[in-house]
């Protein structure tokens, strides 16, 4: 077996995840949430693992999905799009990335957006990773 000489990374919870997600898009750190995307999608296989593993995680990851296009959208606070978002290359790269994970079910779509803001999402029983 050969061995390998990169260290894995450190997959935070989904739950960290998704507080670092509202962070970054309350600043409206429009590139710190591009990067978060592609470290997202290239630790995706991680991610996941760590998300099934944990009580809530598919949920929370889920969430975490929806918050990241809320925050890129403009849409993070009020369920509207109530102030402007990232530029739109930025918004369809986050999106190209999120779709390309298969296991992931793609765009979260604006209902969950709205639903998020609104805070019926706490109270329903919301989609998981995969299961929309």
């Amino acid at each position: 077996m050969e061995e390998s000489n990169t260290i894995p990374p450190h997959i935070p919870s989904p739950a960290d995840l998704h507080a670092y997600v509202r962070a970054l898009g309350m600043l409206r750190d429009y590139e710190g949430l591009y990067s978060f995307s592609t470290w997202l999608t290239r630790h995706h296989a991680e991610v996941i693992a760590l998300a099934n593993a944990q009580y809530s995680g598919r949920r929370w990851l889920f969430t975490t999905l929806v918050a990241l296009r809320a925050a890129v959208t403009g849409a993070l606070e009020g369920g509207r799009h109530t102030r402007s978002g990232a530029p739109d290359d930025i918004v369809q790269l986050v999106m190209s990335q999120i779709d390309s994970v298969e296991e992931w079910g793609g765009w979260p779509e604006l209902q969950y957006v709205e639903e998020y803001n609104n805070g019926r999402y706490l109270k329903s029983r919301l989609p998981t990773v995969g299961g929309r």
